[in-house]
This record gives C-alpha cells, structure tokens and sequence, in this order.
C-alpha cells in the first residue's frame, strides 16, 4: 500500500466478533473510481473480532491496514491513533459495530467534497437499528431537520460518526485535551464545523447499531453527563469568541438531559436540586447588570421556555409540579444569593 489513498476509513473495535465482518465487508464492497483504504485500530479484544480481522485482511491485504495492540489501550488513544494514522485527503469514520448500507456512499461524500471546497465535512441520513440490524424508527439527523451549521452542531448534534467524511486538511491533528475528555466524536466534528461549512446529503447510507455494549448508546446517562461537562470549557475555548450563546444553549439543554434522566429514575428530590442549580448557574452567567432584570431574564428563560424542556417532554407533568412546587424557595435561593453578595436592592 504505497499510494496515497483518495479516502482513509478510519474504523476502531473491540469485542465487536459478532458485528466487525458486516462492518469491514460495508467498507470492502464500496463501488469507487478512487482508491481508498480501511485503517483498523483493533485493541486487543479477548473475544475473536481480531482473528476474523486478520482473516479478511489476507485477503484484502492492499485494502486494509491493521494496528494490532499489544494491550488494550482504551477506546480514547486507540481513536486517536487510528485518527492520525489515516493517509487519505478525505477521512470517513466507521465504528466497528455499525455498518454502511449504500455501496456507492463513499462516491458520493467524495464527489460532494470535491465539488464544494468550502466544506469541510459531509454528512447523510444514520438510520437507528437494533443488535439485529432491524431498524428502530430513529434516525440521525432527525426528520426534516433543516439546520446544518455550527450554531446548530453547538446546540444538538445531528451527525452520526457512521455518516461523517472530512477533508483531513482541515483537522490534521487533534488537539492535546481531547486525550482526556471521554469520547471524542461530537467535539471532533465541532471542531470541524469550525474550519469549513458542513454538507449535507439526504440519502439513508448508514446503520448505526444500538446495543448494551455500545460506547455511547450502551452507557448510563450520568456518563453522558460526566463526559460533555468535561470537555465543554475546552472546547469553547478551543473555538473561540462568538458562540456563547449557542455554548449556553448547550449547557441548558445537558442540564435538561441531566434532570430527565434523574426524573426517570424516580428520584423527585434530585431532580428539584438540578432545576434550582440551573437558575442558579443561568443567572451567575447572565450579562445583564440590574440584578432583578437579570433575576426574571433567568427565570423566563429557565421556567417559561417550553423550548428547554425539549429533551424531557414525557416528564411534563413531573416538571410542571417541580416549577410549581420550587419556584418560590427557587426565588429565595436566588434570592439569599444576591443578599450574600450584596447585590440585592430594596426599590
């Protein structure tokens, strides 16, 4: 494998025996007038993903590059070696439990990216399937969803790591801190939304595969959590002034994510303390100087804006007695706040 390829599919796995041959032969049967190659970074798993690898790269061997590990490193350094070690001008992204389902994908992310150079990344249409590739109903991005830019990508991530393609100019190295923030795919792709626009193609052309033992589908909500705090300061300050209202978005709508997962647990008292806490932290972000506007600003925004309850719509009736219940010991909360930092004024 001497030529540089047109595309790198950079692939990571680990226990996937029971789904890596779908996801290697989704890639090996791709109809292109390019060359492409397929860049596996297997780390060390104890069931048999790494014998069937090495089974199909003998027979493939001009196709598939293999990084065995000698140890399992973790999903986090395997990515980014894996990541950095792709040689093609485009990078395709594929994990080793999900599967393409067009064999002309690759063309067509290919021909859309030579043909808009001002974008960086291409994305299409995920179709949600169970451990049996039966298909779930969802899809990523959701129906009808309209808005492909960086505001957007900021607020709610629409793109599924199965349908993403990049000009790897455009994000050769990744930077240091992403060694540490958990998993790595929604701050990539922001990162890459930062440097060219995101092209979008209508087509379903991919699986994405939810199963217990998924990285991120198979993990428990307060994981989720624990991960986007984590690295949300980093990647704003990665990506510079003129996104805070889009980065606040964000931090409102994991708030919420973190209440609807509390609330399904049936734990009423936490979800209570996590309400107060956003008008608490919505308010110290506030720029608005007069502590009372900035007061009701917060809680207009928290408490009236149906539009933050998004993500917990079938808790509606639970969130609809935490406001009526809270929002006066919110109020003195917020209150006893402002008094402790002798910001409260009598008219």
């Amino acid at each position: 494998m001497t030529n540089t390829p047109k595309v790198s599919v950079c692939m990571i796995t680990y226990q996937h025996e029971r789904f890596i041959e779908q996801a290697v032969e989704s890639v090996l049967s791709q109809k292109t007038n390019f060359d492409f190659e397929l860049v596996v970074g297997e780390d060390c798993s104890p069931d048999a993903t790494r014998e069937k690898l090495i089974a199909i790269q003998k027979r493939f061997p001009n196709k598939i590059r293999l990084l065995l590990r000698e140890r399992n490193i973790g999903m986090l350094p395997n990515f980014i070696d894996t990541y950095h070690s792709c040689r093609g001008e485009y990078t395709a992204l594929l994990e080793g439990d999900d599967y393409w389902t067009s064999d002309d994908k690759l063309a067509r992310q290919v021909a859309y990216l030579d043909q808009h150079p001002e974008s960086s990344l291409c994305i299409h249409v995920t179709d949600y399937v169970d451990e049996r590739g039966k298909p779930t109903g969802v899809t990523n991005p959701p129906e009808n969803w309209r808005d492909f830019t960086l505001s957007a990508l900021i607020r709610q991530n629409f793109m599924q790591t199965c349908s993403v393609m990049f000009r790897r100019r455009c994000l050769q190295t990744l930077p240091g801190w992403m060694s540490t923030i958990g998993l790595p795919d929604w701050p990539t792709y922001i990162l890459l939304a930062s440097r060219g626009e995101i092209g979008f193609l209508p087509e379903h052309m991919a699986a994405y595969r939810v199963h217990q033992s998924a990285a991120w589908s198979g993990t428990k909500a307060s994981h989720h959590v624990a991960v986007m705090r984590h690295y949300l300061p980093m990647l704003e300050q990665e990506i510079g002034p003129g996104n805070e209202t889009d980065f606040n978005a964000f931090r409102r709508w994991l708030s919420n994510y973190e209440i609807s997962s509390i609330l399904e647990s049936g734990d009423l008292q936490k979800g209570k303390e996590l309400f107060i806490g956003e008008i608490i932290e919505q308010y110290d972000r506030s720029k608005i100087e007069d502590p009372r506007l900035r007061l009701d600003a917060v809680l207009k925004t928290v408490v009236e804006d149906s539009a933050v309850f998004d993500k917990v719509r079938e808790y509606q009736h639970q969130l609809k007695r935490i406001q009526n219940s809270m929002i006066g010991r919110t109020g003195l909360a917020v209150y006893r706040k402002l008094k402790r930092l002798g910001l409260w004024k009598k008219r």
